[in-house]
């Protein structure tokens, strides 16, 4: 994730996550994630969840005066 990341959320099918880290990588540049599934996740199962975060506008977003 960018390193201005914030506001983080993880949630699977049927509610959040139980266990999530997140720290800042700064030589990197980068936001890293751990996070550990419910339960533990066995060769060739599946493993859905959704992973959000806030970003600040002002970085990504830009108004075209023309």
């Amino acid at each position: 994730m960018p390193l201005e990341a914030n506001s983080l959320y993880l949630k699977d099918e049927i509610g959040n996550i139980s266990t999530s880290h997140a720290s800042r990588d700064w030589k990197a540049g980068l936001t890293r994630l751990t996070l550990q599934p419910r339960f533990m996740v066995m060769g060739q199962w599946a493993f859905n969840c959704e992973v959000g975060y806030n970003l600040p506008l002002s970085k990504y977003l830009q108004v075209n005066q023309d």
